[in-house]
Order: structure tokens, then C-alpha cells, then sequence
């Protein structure tokens, strides 16, 4: 049997989580047979991380869909004939086509899954084809707290644990840093992770009640000014107001709201807002809830009137070439009229508005609501969905309420499903198409190294497994049968060649160059130009949710 290093080996990346780290996988006669792991494996394991191995048996899963297949029966009858590429994309283009010469554009509804560069190309060919329905399930993730951040200082800050914080605040997160000797360590966790195993204190809060705790912890900044005073009489924007209004939220009050002793909650806010540099790291966990984007907010205000933002080790705003995905220039948003855009279904139901904070961030804020898109197929308002077609998500398992779901995937007149395998959604499908996983097709990956700069990694193709095509090249053909070509690029190298734009480099300049910095680091940057809010401060009490017609100061709700 050959060794590891008589092997061929290709250099890509592992996408079984968030880290998307280095590998190097080898092939023999054209299989993928063993891979490594390029750089060391996440905080608090030994060995290398295992996750990468999960993406062999991915690709070999005996669950793969290897070729288009063509409903035949019932839907969710199991009956399919298998059809060339071609007509499948033929028959996909047509459908949309006739939908839209029939009843508009807006007819036609795009469902995307977990956030990846296929997303912004869903997104991309909604707006060029002229749809305002573009869904996600990203109210639940990320989205909450980047509007949170955003409102409030103008920037989607990330926390600098590698930048030295004295204090880090961990809050419904799975995450478990690395820190160095001598750094505090607070966790906010129903569970005990294993941060919260080695923690200096471990708040164990009730499941929702995120905004509560925050809030109560502010309440002590605010009342023992503790805050960095400096940086709130010459950075903030309405904190008499927040003075005011935070008295009503003390820790004796929360303590019953948040299941959380008085004692706790002073010593944990105590700890955070003089051991400086802090550094505040949410999760998922607190975006699950009825008050995510205040809470969020609480979370950004505590963050800026500590003087933590833009420091090292604190909440810092990187900038560069290519930052992540997401940006207008990836989804060209400014291709959807605004005739369109009203259109969207959901539209009175208190989205907000459209705005330049959010090119950092796609525009997702104003993504339709999935519930919106059921009341459409099945009640026909404002108007019917004819055409749905869902790439990389799995609505039946993910949106809320899945009998109402199930009732619209099986109304809805034409639904095509692109993923790896034969999900519940696929199985109701009229058109499946086989999408290839991240070891079957090119791309380029948006990271941090060791140092926390953004670099990028180049995502090469190891392998081909039967017909399996990359969510950029189905979308990209599917555009050019529907003469949108013009907004993709032929084939998918041209493709990644336009992203890297900014760059000044290529796709293949980027296989030669792993690794490559794309964003640069200065911190304190609003010494020069302030924050990108409309006073140019920290909006404690927010300017932006206010004229929206949201609370301006984060109010907690049951």
C-alpha cells in the first residue's frame, strides 16, 4: 500500500465547520483515500482536529445523489427517472420563464441554506431575474447580532480574543479559546461547555432570558460607572438616556427573570468592565430569542462603554480587499428595482428598510421571512408562489412549523431542490439536482490565520463524484438559460477570477499563494473618522431604530 507522502496530494480546504482550515488531501486512481490537517487542531484537543476525515465520508456517502433525477408519480411518491443536465436546466429555466411571463417575477421565491459563497449567487440571481423573494433562516443566526452591532457603532465588529483581552466574556458559545496566563474568563451558558469547566465564573441564565442578564450586568456598569468615562463623554450618543432608563433593570429585579443570583450577576459585571481590555464573544445562542437584536444591542452598548471597541483584544473592526462574503458587489442588490422591492412578500410586516450598513451583511435583514413564503403558496397573499427553488437548504427540517410546510411544499406548483443527498425538501421535489460538496469543486474561502488577519485559502477540487455539479456552476447556467448571463461568468474559474477583483489577482495566482492577507489592522480607527452611525458616535440610544419605529434603547420582553 503506497504511503501518505507517495500519494498525490491536493492542498483545499475543510468546510466541516467554521474554521475552515488547510488540509491536504491525498488521491489514488482518481479517489480521495486519507487527508491531513495543516495546522493545529482547536483549543484544548492534543491531536490534530478528526472533522476533515467527515468530508471522505461525505463524498462517498451511499446517499449521494449522483444525477439529475425527474419526478415520475406523487410527489413524495420515491419515483424518479434520471435526465441529462441539459434538460434539467432547460425545464428549471422554463418554469421560471413562464412564471414570470404569467404572474411577475415575484412569482418566483429562492430559499438558501447555511452561508457560503453559493449563497450570494442565490441571492444574485433573485435580483437579476427581478425577485424580491429571496428566504433564509438567518433571523436565528448571525443576522440578529450584526444588526445589533451595526445600529449601534456602525461596524460588524469581531472579537479580538488573540489580541491579548485581560477579560473575555463568553455568551452562548460552544467556543472554547486558547488565552493566555492571567485572562479572566466569564461564561454565560445554560450548559457547561468547556469553557465554562475553566471559567472564573459561570452564569447559568434561563433559556431566553439573554437580554435580561445583559441588561442587569449594565445596570451595574452604568450605576458604578465603571465605564470608561473618556470614551463615553466624547464617543457616545444618548447615554443620559440609558442612565436612566437602565435603573429599572438591577440585579435584585433580573435575578428571578434570569435565574441568576444578584451576587453573580454584580461580580460578573464588576470583573468584565475593569479588566481591560474586555472581550465580549456571543453565540448563536442568544439570537434564538424574542429579544435577539436588542439583546445584541446590550451586548454592543456594553461593549463601547467599557472602551472596548477598535483595540486590541477588544470588539475590533477589520477592513480590507475581500473581508467574507456578502457585499452589493457579490449580490448586486442595485439590479432589483424599487417597484420590486415593494413587492416583497411580507412587505408591511416591519422589515427594515433598506440601507447602506447592511452591504456588510448582504442586505440579509431584508431577506423575506420563511413563514411569509408558506402564506403565499398556501393562501395565495398578497399574491401566489409558483416556483420555488431551494439550493442547499432543507425548509421541511429547518423552517418553523413543518406541517405547514409539508402542506406547501406539496401545493407549491413547481419546486427544484439542488443538495448532496435525497433531504425530505428533495423528496417532494419535481427536479432534484446533485450538488457537489466542498471536495468536488473550486472556490475561494475567506478565513483567519493564527494572527487573526482575514486571509484567503484556495478551495480546490479533489475529486468528481458522478455528475455532481458545484450550487456556482447550476446557478450560473440556470442564469444564462434565462439570459442573465451576462451578471455570472461562463465557467466557474472566470467566476472566482472576478471575485479575487479587488485583489488583483487570479484564481490560479491564488493556488500558488495560499494563505494570502486580505485585510489590513489599525486599530482606534474612529480617532480619524468617527463611526459610520448618523452622529458618528456609538448610538447608545439609536437614532436609526427610533425613526424605524423600533425601541432606541434594548427593552426586555417575555
Amino acid at each position: 500500500m503506497m504511503s501518505i507522502s507517495e500519494r498525490a496530494g491536493i492542498r483545499t480546504v475543510c468546510k466541516e465547520c467554521g474554521r475552515s482550515c488547510p488540509i491536504m488531501v491525498y488521491v489514488e486512481e482518481g479517489r480521495a483515500v486519507d487527508v491531513e490537517v495543516l495546522v493545529p487542531g482547536p483549543p484544548g484537543e492534543e491531536a490534530p482536529c478528526s472533522r476533515a476525515k467527515v468530508g471522505l465520508e461525505r463524498v462517498y456517502s451511499p446517499h449521494r445523489l449522483l444525477y439529475p433525477l425527474k419526478r415520475q408519480g406523487q410527489r413524495g411518491e420515491g419515483k424518479w427517472v434520471r435526465i441529462p443536465w441539459d434538460q434539467a436546466l432547460e425545464e428549471v429555466a422554463t418554469q421560471f420563464a413562464v412564471a414570470k411571463e404569467k404572474y411577475g417575477a415575484e412569482s418566483v421565491c429562492l430559499a438558501k441554506g447555511i452561508y457560503e459563497r453559493h449563497s450570494d449567487y442565490v441571492s444574485r440571481l433573485g435580483n437579476a431575474f427581478g425577485t424580491p423573494n429571496v428566504t433564509s433562516i438567518d433571523n436565528t443566526c448571525y443576522i440578529p447580532s450584526a444588526i445589533g452591532r451595526l445600529v449601534t457603532y456602525g461596524f460588524d465588529g469581531i472579537p479580538d480574543v488573540g489580541g491579548g483581552p485581560e477579560c473575555v466574556l463568553l455568551w452562548g458559545t460552544s467556543a472554547n479559546p486558547d488565552l493566555r496566563p492571567g485572562t479572566r474568563l466569564v461564561v454565560v451558558d445554560a450548559l457547561e461547555t468547556e469553557a465554562a469547566k475553566k471559567a472564573d465564573l459561570w452564569l447559568r441564565p434561563r433559556p431566553g432570558s439573554d437580554l435580561a442578564l445583559a441588561l442587569a450586568m449594565l445596570n451595574v456598569i452604568v450605576v458604578e460607572k465603571l465605564y470608561d468615562q473618556g470614551f463615553v463623554a466624547s464617543w457616545t450618543f444618548g447615554f443620559e438616556r440609558l442612565e436612566e432608563h437602565i435603573r429599572e433593570y438591577s440585579p435584585e429585579k433580573m435575578a428571578s427573570v434570569a435565574w441568576v443570583p444578584a451576587e453573580k450577576i454584580v461580580a460578573a459585571a464588576r470583573l468584565f468592565a475593569t479588566a481591560r481590555p474586555g472581550c465580549l464573544w456571543n453565540g448563536n445562542a442568544s439570537e434564538d430569542t424574542l429579544n435577539s437584536s436588542q439583546c445584541a444591542r446590550a451586548f454592543a452598548i456594553m461593549q463601547a462603554i467599557c472602551g472596548n471597541l477598535d483595540v486590541p483584544g477588544g470588539t475590533i473592526h477589520l477592513e480590507g480587499a475581500i473581508l467574507g462574503e456578502g457585499t452589493d458587489r457579490e449580490v448586486l442588490r442595485h439590479l432589483l428595482s424599487p417597484e420590486q422591492e415593494a413587492k416583497k412578500l411580507g412587505a408591511d410586516a416591519g422589515y427594515l428598510p433598506p440601507h447602506p450598513l447592511w452591504d456588510a451583511i448582504a442586505w440579509k435583514p431584508v431577506e423575506v421571512h420563511p413563514q411569509h413564503v408558506l402564506t403565499a403558496i398556501l393562501e395565495e397573499k398578497p399574491y401566489p408562489v409558483r416556483v420555488l427553488g431551494v439550493f442547499g437548504s432543507n425548509p421541511l427540517l429547518t423552517w418553523s412549523n413543518a406541517k405547514r410546510v409539508y402542506q406547501a411544499l406539496q401545493r407549491v406548483p413547481f419546486l427544484v431542490v439542488a443538495d448532496l443527498v435525497m433531504t425530505p425538501t428533495a423528496a417532494l421535489a419535481d427536479i432534484v439536482l446533485p450538488a457537489a460538496s466542498y471536495l468536488e469543486t473550486d472556490g475561494v474561502v475567506v478565513t483567519r490565520n493564527s494572527a487573526g488577519a482575514v486571509c484567503l485559502e484556495p478551495q480546490q477540487k479533489v475529486v468528481q463524484v458522478g455528475e455532481c455539479r458545484s450550487d456556482l456552476e447550476i446557478i450560473s447556467d440556470l442564469a444564462a438559460r434565462l439570459g442573465l448571463g451576462e451578471y455570472f461568468a461562463p465557467d466557474l474559474e472566470s467566476l472566482l477570477d472576478r471575485y479575487l477583483e479587488p485583489m488583483g489577482m487570479t484564481f490560479a495566482e491564488l493556488k500558488r499563494r495560499p494563505g494570502v492577507v486580505s485585510s489590513t489592522t489599525k486599530y482606534r480607527k474612529y480617532l480619524e473618522r468617527g463611526f459610520n452611525t448618523p452622529s458618528g458616535k456609538v448610538e447608545v440610544w439609536s437614532q436609526l431604530c427610533a425613526e424605524w419605529g423600533y425601541d432606541p434603547l434594548p427593552v426586555y420582553r417575555e
